[in-house]
């Protein structure tokens, strides 16, 4: 492959996940980050790294300029991420820092932007019916990632600015809830930190818990795979997309009570399932997210993979990989 690929925000679960993909697949990868996290790792896939604190001008001018280069941006500040509520870090990395990303690809020919957006953008739209990947934003004004929405928006406006003015091409991608094994298993909501809800339901199947069902179990939503998330990333790359916007979705809608019938199918022992509670006198918020991905099937020839079955079966395949690893590092 000609191509270099540089990752922002290589060290992050996506980013990680992205890297390796790419790396096995022979592309040309430069990982950047703001630690030296995982630098053993580089040096000893002969991986190009740079420490890169995006909110800082300065630190950009130590990157190289590379041929036909791409920049795919994972850096950023997430709720997921955040003890309290500090929502200025918001603008101050997510929008100053996309800023000082785009001035380095200017000065230095970048061919391409790909990056991630939220798919709270569109919060207003949910329950509405399949939404489109060019529906205007509409936000929930009244939580948690109303600003750190904003300052994704933000930067999104401007890599339309620099694609207008400088002719970077750029591919915009709207996610959901990423599912993907990690070892670590929390997040923060609203400022709390909290177990990552579909991993609490496999630790609950894999003790043969009791797993309560609360609310409508039949409302359906969008689930992604990381897997399938990282073809469409590589896709955009191989197909030099000019500009678009694309849901990551597989196209599919699943039941909560899908995701925990095939949880407990997967994970839990064959002699004793865990047996399913259903609660429809506790109300919870019903999140109805429905994503087209037509666009991304036509323009990058997407074909999704990994649907809920697939996606768990993997998922356990990827935790038991990640147990026998740990376990061959401990005993040297």
């Amino acid at each position: 492959m000609n191509k270099t690929i540089i990752i922002f925000g290589a060290t992050g679960l996506i980013g990680s996940y992205l890297l390796r993909d790419l790396k096995q697949k022979n592309y040309n990868v430069v990982a950047v980050n703001r630690s030296d996290k995982d630098s053993d790792y580089y040096r000893k896939h002969n991986i190009p790294f740079f420490i890169v604190d995006i909110t800082k001008p300065e630190d950009f001018e130590q990157l190289p300029n590379y041929d036909n280069a791409v920049v795919v941006f994972m850096a950023g500040y997430l709720p997921a991420g955040m003890s309290g509520y500090e929502p200025h870090k918001y603008f101050e990395v997510n929008t100053l820092g996309a800023l000082n990303m785009l001035e380095y690809c200017r000065r230095a020919g970048i061919k391409q932007v790909i990056y991630p957006q939220s798919h709270s953008d569109v919060a207003g739209h949910w329950g509405t019916g399949i939404i489109s990947p060019y529906a205007t934003p509409k936000l929930n004004y009244n939580n948690d990632h109303t600003v750190y929405v904003i300052s994704k928006l933000a930067a999104q406006e401007l890599i339309k600015h620099y694609h207008c003015k400088y002719g970077l091409s750029y591919c915009v991608f709207r996610c959901p809830n990423i599912y993907a094994w990690h070892p670590d298993e929390y997040y923060y909501l609203d400022g709390k930190r909290k177990v990552i809800a579909y991993r609490r339901l496999i630790r609950q199947a894999m003790s043969s818990e009791d797993i309560e069902i609360w609310g409508n179990c039949r409302v359906p939503r969008d689930i992604v795979y990381i897997k399938d998330f990282i073809q469409m990333i590589t896709l955009a790359i191989d197909k030099e997309i000019d500009s678009a916007i694309y849901n990551v979705s597989t196209g599919v809608s699943t039941t909560l009570e899908e995701q925990i019938k095939t949880i407990i199918d997967v994970f839990s022992p064959t002699d004793k399932p865990s047996k399913i509670i259903y609660r429809p006198d506790i109300e919870i918020l019903e999140m109805n997210q429905q994503y087209s991905i037509e666009n991304a099937v036509q323009e990058l020839g997407y074909k999704p993979k990994y649907f809920c079955r697939e996606m768990f079966e993997d998922m356990k395949a990827e935790m038991l990989k990640s147990q026998d690893e740990n376990n061959e590092t401990h005993s040297i």
